[in-house]
């Protein structure tokens, strides 16, 4: 309570008046009755800091009142009073425990929130301590640290604790956040320093963004890429001076915190979209294009923040963004426009469309994960949305498959059309004799003329046949890639895998030996020459293919690459060595050294650096220079990497790697390679579960319950035992024995007890969830409910077996949590595909034909829940029901679509009963209110409506009166005026007059043909505006009854008054119809008029007022 007290007290110390200063200090002497003494070290921030909480609240009440705090503050107990004398003797300059803020943060913590409100104690005591901490000091010019390819930057590399940093209050922690955040904003100032923020800054600056609130931390972390990015198109070019330009610097810097540290942040979904349209704009920016790295950074931030999001998120964003308003609509129109010139001499309105800046890959990718999204919700894209989505995109038939219902029309590729194969195969052979004639004559500017004013796209394809035939290259090539855009180099790698997959098709290798070949050339072009970063390798082999042999192709030969060679196994164990699962948490002064050590042992060099060591190369062969060291690496040419790595790179990539390989279910030993290879990038991934649960759901009916499977969600699970913990997400019968030692009800019990505690525990979860809620990447009931669902997903039991043992668990006598417990076992149904909820339906269907609804009484279906589950009764159809209102109200709106036709072809067929009638009617009616609140789902309600009436009507006519006809009419009264209305009036009319007299007589509100044909003074189904038309001709005090236009009330009363007509809905209250209400006007209130009335004066008075009767006038 003191906690909160002072988190208060620091922020609005203004609005404290003297007397909230008395009150608190009543609060402390009630909380505090003992002397509190400190017994201890101050290693523990956490605990030293709130033993001096009061302490620091008197130190903000003293500086706010200055020389009167004697005056209006009691004076405080002799344990207060020591432990503020000792904050106030850490004021003084030479105290060692403030200034050594690596040993003593404890006590730093401690004075930084009492000094939060003093700035100038704060900033001498807190601020100048932790900035040498971060920075060193500042007027040391050899005080200096190197960044990956020598960058230069402030020599700080260990963080502040996160323990530090959560002992501070938000105000205090608020302060040293804008320090930070000052140190990487100052790089747009005109007056830059040499030298780039330490990695210390940085990563405090992280730590404190992703442990404080949106508004406060990330969202002004974000609000720098607008400014950097205006910063960048006011220069004049890149690199044009001989300062580098730090607006550059610091969009990449932004991009490496989105990418590799904020990424598991829970950032909103609105902010979500703001990311990736500033990363889009960005891409649109022409010096942006020319730097492949900084391209690069901006594409791998939308990857990630379209790719990894829940479902709902997800359809949230691709409506922002590709929906029927969305703002990169023209993305899915025309993608192929990604590789069309620039328009650069034409104005907007001049050309037929915008040139994209996101390659079709990445949509793939975004179109991908809404499709995943739209399996998993059951929501459905506006369907215009879809049909740009299919005309616009091929896709491989193993896709179109496992999305059928999204994919319905699109264009499937089955790799029959060779023709463009064939035309950049013929490209190919030409640009090379081409390539040849000029290498010979030493025609350097004519062949660069050749492919990057011609835009040929082919440049890689012929590097390859260059390198293929004699092992050489010539640093020409080096010199076109450094002019052209970031843009063109991807165009021209899918180009070239376009021409390795078909010369694959076209000439199949005779045996291993060759292919080993052709991809060794590839292997050297990524990793000797540097030609084509992997990451964007894998990206063109994984999503550029549209047809499932080339996909296949691809696959082998991403295997090939990993399995035969030594470069990317060497690169990524080098990687997975050192950098931490929990970077916000573990990451320290050894992260960094590693990161520059991997880059000094493996650098990316740029298309200048490479032509520049080819040069020196060639002219050492032809002997026109002396050998001299020269660097190979120019900081300048080179952006700051202070988290970005091959492995998280390629991170999204493997993702839909693994699931295409799933999906064209490719050899078990080709699987096996690629998984191994890349399954320790899932220490990193920010929802493995998610990811894991969303593979399985999709390919239920190819992948789940399958060998692969298991071994599929084994290995990644493996990887996140050092986070997460070993039973995390699988119970130790699904690890040690697959689900093979124990009965399935067994398992079931035991996964449902895992929610149940992950759902309801009284202080702190159970020990298999994540105890930091900040690090998880779901809550515990969340983690517990994914975790079932994908071991179930994943166990060698079919649906139907587990489904029967889940369903069985509500029915164990006694239950001890029975609500909680059939509430458990409705959420994993529905979190479960079709082929568990089959399974669930039938068993609705077994229970309408039980002998309890067959041949017992209908009271059966009035008794109560707690009864069945506390008193052990032998019937349980209430459980049933409970079990049916649970999963109607949890499942997707797919499932719930399937209501009208499941009631209407398997429920209403085997109606016989009164009690088989009322089971139905409690089952299905309450679930109506769902389809109400989805406003588009009204079909489904008229149509469920009309089958309620028509099995009234079959099991009335059957059974003759009903014992609870009462029950059963104010159900269809509810029915009728909650949810439906007159949309199915005719069909309701309809089934009543089929009714027994008794029902018609109790219906005859819903069925207005008698009331309309007896009654002249009610008009019916009336608007408002032909009843005001009727009645302003007429005198004043006339009205007349007539439909009301709302679905919750069934008459408006229509009256004339002085000037116009005024309209009062009739609202019912104990059977009678009341105006004004049934407590404001009570003397207006009166029974509905009786049929006699009607006949025997034509004219009904009700206070001073006429009743105008349908085809009469009548004045008072």
């Amino acid at each position: 309570l003191m906690w909160v007290i002072l988190q208060y007290v620091a922020v609005y110390i203004g609005k404290v008046s003297t007397e909230d200063m008395q009150l608190i200090a009543n609060i402390y002497n009630l909380l505090y009755s003992d002397e509190q003494c400190w017994s201890g070290a101050d290693t523990d921030p956490l605990l030293f800091v709130r033993f001096l909480v009061p302490a620091a609240i008197w130190i903000h009440f003293y500086k706010k009142l200055g020389s009167q705090a004697s005056e209006v503050l009691p004076k405080p107990s002799e344990s207060l009073l020591r432990q503020i004398q000792f904050l106030q003797e850490k004021t003084a300059d030479s105290d060692p425990a403030i200034q050594n803020v690596a040993d003593h943060n404890a006590v730093l913590a401690a004075v930084a929130n009492a000094y939060s409100n003093d700035m100038q104690n704060f900033h001498k005591l807190v601020l100048t301590a932790v900035d040498l901490f971060l920075d060193g000091p500042g007027d040391d010019a050899g005080s200096l640290w190197r960044l990956p390819h020598g960058i230069i930057c402030f020599p700080k590399k260990t963080p502040l604790p996160l323990p530090l940093i959560d002992s501070l209050t938000f105000h205090s922690r608020n302060h040293l956040f804008q320090m930070c955040l000052l140190k990487i904003s100052t790089m747009l100032n005109v007056q830059q320093s040499p030298k780039l923020p330490s990695p210390a800054s940085i990563d405090t600056l992280m730590r404190l963004a992703a442990t404080t609130e949106f508004e406060y931390g990330v969202k002004q972390v974000l609000a720098l890429m607008p400014r950097a990015l205006a910063s960048i198109s006011a220069s004049a070019s890149i690199g044009a001076t001989n300062q580098p330009d730090r607006s550059r610097d610091l969009l990449y810097i932004l991009c490496d915190m989105l990418s590799y540290r904020l990424i598991n942040y829970p950032l909103p979904v609105i902010p979500k979209v703001n990311v990736i349209l500033s990363c889009y704009s960005a891409l649109s920016n022409n010096q942006v294009q020319m730097n492949v790295a900084l391209y690069s950074a901006l594409e791998q931030v939308m990857l990630r923040y379209w790719m990894w999001n829940s479902p709902q998120e997800m359809i949230i964003l691709c409506n922002a963004l590709i929906g029927k308003q969305g703002k990169l609509t023209a993305l899915i129109s025309s993608p192929n426009s990604f590789a069309e010139p620039q328009h650069a001499s034409t104005m907007p309105h001049e050309r037929p469309h915008a040139n994209l800046h996101v390659s079709p890959e990445m949509l793939r990718s975004l179109l991908l994960s809404m499709f995943r999204a739209l399996k998993l919700t059951g929501v459905e894209m506006a369907p215009e949305v879809l049909q740009r989505c299919n005309a616009n995109f091929s896709w491989p038939l193993s896709v179109s498959r496992t999305f059928s219902t999204q994919l319905t029309g699109c264009s499937i590729d089955d790799g029959s059309d060779s023709t463009p194969s064939e035309e950049l195969f013929h490209c190919v052979l030409q640009d090379v004799r081409r390539t040849h004639e000029y290498l010979c004559t030493q025609a350097e500017e004519p062949l660069m003329k050749y492919f990057t004013v011609e835009r040929r796209h082919t440049l890689f394809c012929v590097i390859y046949h260059l390198i293929y035939d004699s092992k050489k290259l010539h640093p020409v090539f080096y010199s076109m890639l450094s002019s052209i855009t970031a843009k063109d180099i991807i165009v021209m790698v899918n180009k070239f895998v376009d021409y390795f997959i078909y010369i694959f098709k076209k000439n199949p290798p005779s045996d291993d030996q060759t292919f080993t070949t052709m991809v060794s050339v590839l292997n050297d072009m990524v990793f000797m020459h540097q030609l084509i970063p992997f990451d964007r390798l894998l990206a063109a082999l994984v999503l550029h293919p549209t047809d499932d042999r080339a996909t296949e192709i691809s696959l082998l030969i991403i295997h090939s690459m990993v399995g035969s060679f030594a470069d990317v196994r060497s690169r990524l164990g080098l990687l997975f060595h050192f950098i931490p699962s929990n970077k916000l948490v573990n990451t320290n002064s050894s992260f960094f050294n590693k990161m520059s050590e991997y880059y000094s042992q493996y650098p990316e060099l740029t298309y200048r650096e490479m032509e520049a060591k080819l040069r020196r190369e060639l002219q050492l062969e032809m002997g026109g220079i002396r050998q001299m060291e020269q660097p190979a690496i120019n900081p300048e040419l080179h952006m700051p990497i202070y988290y970005g790595n091959l492995a998280e790179r390629i991170l999204p990539i493997v993702d839909i790697l693994l699931q295409r390989a799933l999906e064209t279910v490719v050899a078990d030993q080709l699987f096996s390679t690629l998984l191994m290879s890349f399954k320790p990038c899932y220490k990193y991934h920010p929802q493995p579960a998610a990811y894991m649960y969303s593979v399985l759901y999709c390919l239920d009916k190819t992948l789940s319950h399958t060998a692969r499977a298991r071994i599929f969600v084994l290995e990644i699970c493996g990887q996140l035992e050092e986070r997460d913990g070993k039973y995390a997400l699988l119970t130790p019968s699904f690890i040690q024995d697959n689900h093979q030692l124990s009965l399935p009800s067994q398992f079931c019990q035991v996964l449902v007890d895992r929610i149940l505690q992950a759902s309801h525990y009284p202080h702190q979860p159970p020990p298999f969830v994540c105890r930091d809620w900040r690090f998880a990447e779901l809550p515990p009931a969340g983690q517990a409910l994914t975790g079932a669902c994908i071991e179930l997903l994943a166990s060698p039991h079919p649906p139907a077996v587990t489904a029967r043992a889940l369903i069985d668990l509500v029915f164990i006598r006694p239950l001890h949590q029975p609500y909680a417990t059939i509430n458990t076992v409705a959420l994993m149904l529905t979190a479960l595909p079709s082929s568990f909820q089959h399974v669930f339906y039938e068993h609705i269907v077994s229970v309408l034909d039980s002998e309890a609804l067959t041949q017992g009484d209908p009271s059966v279906c009035f008794e109560s829940l707690e009864s069945e589950c506390f008193l052990l009764t032998e019937n349980q159809l209430l459980t049933n029901l409970a079990l049916g209102h649970a999963y109607l109200q949890h499942c997707n709106t797919c499932s719930l679509a399937a209501l009208p036709e499941f009631v209407r072809d398997q429920l209403a067929p085997k109606l016989v009963t009164e009690a088989q009638l009322i089971f139905v009617l409690r089952l299905v009616v309450p679930i109506l209110q769902r389809f109400y609140d989805a406003k588009e789902r009204s079909k489904q309600i008229q149509d469920l409506a009309v089958d309620v009436y028509k099995m009234t009507v079959k099991v009335n006519e059957r059974v003759g009166v009903l014992k609870y006809e009462d029950a059963i009419c104010d159900l269809l009264y509810h029915m009728k005026y909650m949810y439906v209305g007159d949309f199915v009036k005719n069909e309701a009319e309809q089934a009543i007059q089929r009714l027994s007299p008794s029902m018609r007589i109790k219906l005859k509100y819903i069925s207005h043909t008698q009331l309309s044909n007896d009654c002249s003074w009610y008009w019916g189904n009336m608007s408002w505006l032909e009843a005001e038309k009727v009645l302003m001709s007429r005198p004043l005090g006339t009205y007349l009854i007539r439909d009301s236009a709302s679905d919750r009330y069934i008459f408006t009363i229509s009256y004339r008054t002085t000037n116009s007509v005024h309209h009062t809905r009739l609202p019912q209250h104990g059977g009678k119809f009341c105006l004004g209400g049934a407590f404001k006007r009570k003397h207006f209130s009166f029974n509905f008029i009786r049929h006699s009335e009607c006949l025997e004066y034509d004219v009904c008075k009700v206070g001073q007022w006429n009743l105008f009767p349908k085809g009469k006038w009548i004045r008072n």
